[in-house]
């Protein structure tokens, strides 16, 4: 008989309030869990409601920021250390009611890390699920843990931990261990190693629930339209993908393609940047800003493109987008960036192009608008490989082995 775990997932979002796709994910996970018989509860932030709340097995409590804070001024001090405040004596009281056979964490990403330092030290189990590169992206991720070189900043925060110990007994740089960690890509996993030890690791791939975005294609038409669904920020190669659309515009004729864009954008002035760049390329009428839409309309959304473009130039360690996109019989054209290789291989599951290479990636697209059979093997190639390695249920079979395992 199959063992039966209490699971903690500590998480800093969880739907259906995300602004990402690791956090669709975990709920996806928590599901799947569940579903197996595990008693899982999630501890995760206010954000998306108005205070906080116990939603069934859900307990939306920390406090987040979802945009990073440093100790730049006395007042992101205080704020830090009330942060760190507020999530310890919440985490602390809400293991102690449940009492969990391991505590799984997964993005804590400007909430309280040492939420985890605190139940280690109280000898619970943990484990880790790991989509991004916080382990070494410290400052950002657990900001109140470092010092300010500013001499009274400096002052300020020794006595702010001298505080925080005498009400929480947490203390100065409560070691982090990481173990049973389970990476999302197999770049991940080597980019962290080779900085950082880790116990126990294995390589877990995103899986997606296929039958969801499963839709029927003319396999002899190719329409103009290009899709990019995710989190308008910077690093995702927008801006790229905008000149990419007026070079096909401007130097190809391809006068009659649009670009729709899905996403989040938590900076109005970037938004306005990105815009002004489609109005200076004369292109601003083929450029859709749908904002972030609801998830249960992205399927809908996926069927009414032929071709989704993942432009990113940061070493995105492993995209859901992708995975659903080539679910949904897309052709997938992306950067050969971080984890991203791993999923689409050149001309046979998708399309490459070097990161930020405008001509590069408007040759791509122009390969499969004029070559109806080359997106048609594209896009059924990259259906099966769905089927085969990248199921939900695969993902979180593979999860249950290794939390269990972890308890052995």
């Amino acid at each position: 008989m199959q063992e039966k775990l209490k699971i903690l997932v500590l998480t800093s979002l969880f739907p259906p309030y995300y602004v990402g796709g690791y956090e669709l994910g975990c709920g996806d996970v928590v599901a799947g869990l569940r579903e197996r018989g595990h008693a899982v509860t999630v501890l995760t932030s206010t954000y998306g409601v108005e205070q906080a709340q116990r939603d069934d097995f859900v307990y939306r409590v920390l406090d987040v920021d979802i945009r990073p804070v440093l100790q730049d001024t006395f007042a992101h001090q205080q704020h830090l250390y009330q942060r760190e405040l507020t999530n310890i004596i919440a985490t602390i009281e809400i293991v102690k009611m449940i009492n969990p056979d391991i505590v799984y964490v997964w993005s804590i990403h400007n909430a309280s890390l040492s939420c985890v330092r605190v139940l280690q030290r109280a000898g619970y189990r943990t484990a880790f699920f790991i989509s991004d590169l916080w382990p070494f992206r410290s400052p950002a991720w657990d900001a109140f843990y470092y010092f300010p070189s500013h001499p009274l900043r400096f002052l300020y925060r020794c006595w702010l931990g001298l505080k925080l110990w005498r009400s929480t007994g947490v203390r100065e740089k409560l070691p982090l261990t990481l173990t049973h960690v389970q990476f999302a890509s197999g770049f991940l996993a080597q980019t962290i190693q080779a900085v950082k030890s880790v116990k126990q690791a294995i390589v877990i791939h995103w899986g997606v629930d296929g039958s969801r975005f499963l839709v029927e294609r003319q396999p002899d038409r190719v329409r103009h339209r290009l899709l990019f669904v995710g989190q308008v920020v910077q690093h995702k190669g927008i801006d790229t993908l905008i000149e990419v659309v007026g070079v096909l515009h401007n130097a190809y004729g391809y006068t009659d393609l649009c670009l729709t864009v899905a996403g989040i954008c938590l900076s109005e002035t970037y938004l306005a940047e990105l815009q002004a760049q489609t109005e200076d390329l004369g292109i601003r009428h083929a450029v859709d800003w749908l904002g972030m839409l609801p998830r249960e309309q992205l399927p809908a959304l996926y069927a009414e493109h032929d071709i989704l473009v993942f432009p990113s130039r940061w070493d995105e360690p492993f995209s859901i987008t992708v995975v659903e996109a080539l679910a949904a019989g897309l052709v997938v054209i992306a950067s050969a960036t971080g984890g991203t290789p791993e999923i689409i291989q050149h001309e046979k599951t998708g399309l490459l192009f070097e990161r930020d290479d405008v001509e590069g990636c408007a040759e791509q697209i122009i390969r499969v608008l004029s070559d109806p059979d080359l997106a048609y093997r594209l896009r059924t190639t990259g259906q099966q490989i769905v089927q085969t390695e990248y199921q939900m249920t695969t993902m979180v079979a593979k999860i249950e082995a290794d939390l269990i395992a972890a308890l052995r």
